[in-house]
């Protein structure tokens, strides 16, 4: 009984995720905020104390209390100097509040694997919102890097090592690569990717190149709609496939009427994604905005109600909506802060 009374912290045990874990089981992560203040954090291990720290700023970023998140996040990296997390949430902070320059100051200092590929993937978003391109890249190098030593890019084999797919992180790096005029390092690494992993559909990725560096997607089209039938076929969802195409076709209509006739007649499945109808709403601001018709400024008004920070680089590369995604950057720093 002494030794167990006495003993050390499991240094490898973190009580205070096992306590957030707890009650999110339980419908209860509304207590958080109060459950860790009762802590004592002297008792906390180091890797506790992150984790304490941390969730505390969380608490208050969930609100949208963005000032108070700041402050919770500095003091937290006062305590933890060298926490990747605390240092990458402290930036996030430091978007919404209007200040990306101190963002990226600290994201520099951030890397995978000492933070998740899901928060290397959205300091990479946060490049591109912020047209810092070569900073987009950096932030994804260590994916690739990682993906060309594993050379599988099968997805469920990355899914399972907490890994994005090849295709979300390599289209992440051609809008980073496109925006910036600068394709080779896309083509190498393609080039490379082709010669030495296995498990992906390479026929695709190369009409995927093509279109990046050509501007053509005709090719990609057919492909696509030939994996679209197939997947129809073997009863697989194909809703992501069938709206790529309807958005291509609205994108290619000769009005303004022709493309959201396109666009209202493509419906989703019953469990399709919600985010789905977002990218019709963008299409239909797209096409507005090229055919010059009043209707632009409210459906892009209506898309920021919904995606205050754009689509994410591969959906936008996906639906051929960078360009016009450039045209409604500048209202960034006013959405990002209002939200």
């Amino acid at each position: 009984m002494l030794s167990k009374l006495f003993s050390k912290p499991d240094p490898d045990r973190d009580r205070i995720d096992e306590l957030a874990s707890r009650l999110s089981e339980a419908g209860k992560l509304d207590r958080l905020e109060i459950e860790l203040l009762r802590k004592n954090t002297r008792g906390l291990t180091a890797r506790e104390r992150e984790s304490w720290h941390h969730l505390y700023g969380i608490c208050a970023f969930r609100r949208g209390e963005h000032q108070l998140a700041l402050e919770r996040f500095q003091h937290g990296l006062e305590a933890c100097q060298y926490s990747p997390l605390i240092r990458f949430s402290l930036a996030q902070e430091y978007i919404f509040l209007g200040e990306p320059a101190q963002a990226f100051k600290l994201f520099d200092l951030c890397r995978f694997p000492g933070i998740s590929s899901q928060y290397a993937l959205a300091m990479s978003r946060y490049a591109y919102l912020f047209s810092e391109y070569a900073r987009g890249i950096k932030y994804i190098q260590p994916l690739i890097d990682t993906y060309l030593n594993l050379k599988i890019l099968d997805d469920n084999f990355l899914f399972m090592r907490a890994l994005p797919f090849f295709s979300e992180t390599w289209a992440y790096l051609a809008v980073h690569g496109k925006l910036s005029g600068q394709l080779e390092l896309l083509t190498e690494i393609t080039t490379t990717v082709r010669r030495t992993c296995c498990d992906y559909d390479f026929a695709r990725l190369e009409l995927e190149l093509e279109a990046v560096l050509t501007g053509s997607h005709a090719r990609l089209a057919a492909h696509i709609a030939e994996r679209s039938a197939e997947a129809r076929q073997a009863g697989w969802p194909a809703e992501y496939l069938e709206a790529t195409l309807a958005v291509w076709d609205a994108q290619a209509a000769g009005s303004y009427e022709q493309a959201a006739g396109i666009l209202t007649s493509w419906q989703p499945g019953p469990d399709a994604p919600p985010w789905l109808d977002d990218v019709r709403l963008l299409a239909k601001a797209q096409a507005a905005h090229r055919c010059e018709r009043p209707e632009a400024e409210r459906l892009a008004a209506e898309f920021f109600l919904r995606q205050p920070q754009l689509f994410e680089p591969s959906h936008a590369l996906n639906f051929r909506f960078v360009e016009y995604q450039e045209v409604l950057k500048p209202r960034l720093p006013l959405v990002l802060c209002a939200n």
